[in-house]
């Protein structure tokens, strides 16, 4: 895989070996993700996409598709500022979560995860305004 760089007509290759590792993994994933708060029962979104972007400064940024409804209704969810550390092939993501969803409620918390292969796995624990438990969001696939 070879990542172009352009900067004032200069272009630079990077190979596999010498690319950031969050530009390795910027991409869109598509898989499952399972999401809940407390002792509910909880609910389940397929074909759910997860977009991991690569930032200047070597962090990663992660938008969410909308999901849920109510309460547990999650709309234009970007959460950025990920740290990325790669591990034998294994891209570890973690980071705190200071979001909005629609633009207006604060979303707090952390997410973890891993990418490796082409399949990437997130946990994303959210506390949505004043809720007073958190969601737990698995995103699988």
């Amino acid at each position: 895989m070879e990542v172009p760089k352009v900067m004032n007509g200069l272009t630079i290759t990077f190979t596999d070996r010498d690319a950031p590792a969050n530009m390795l993994i910027a991409a869109s994933y598509k898989g499952t993700l399972e999401y809940g708060a407390g002792s509910n029962d909880p609910s389940q979104e397929e074909n759910f996409t997860v977009t991991i972007k690569a930032q200047e400064d070597g962090k990663v940024e992660i938008s969410l598709d909308d999901f849920g409804s109510g309460a547990m209704g999650f709309t234009g969810v970007v959460i950025p500022n990920i740290e990325v550390s790669e591990k034998s092939g294994e891209y570890v993501l973690a980071g705190e979560i200071d979001a909005t969803s629609g633009g207006t409620t604060k979303i707090t918390g952390s997410l973890e995860g891993t990418v490796k292969d082409g399949k990437a796995n997130i946990v994303f624990t959210m506390k949505p305004g004043a809720m007073p438990v958190n969601i737990i969001a698995t995103f699988t696939m």
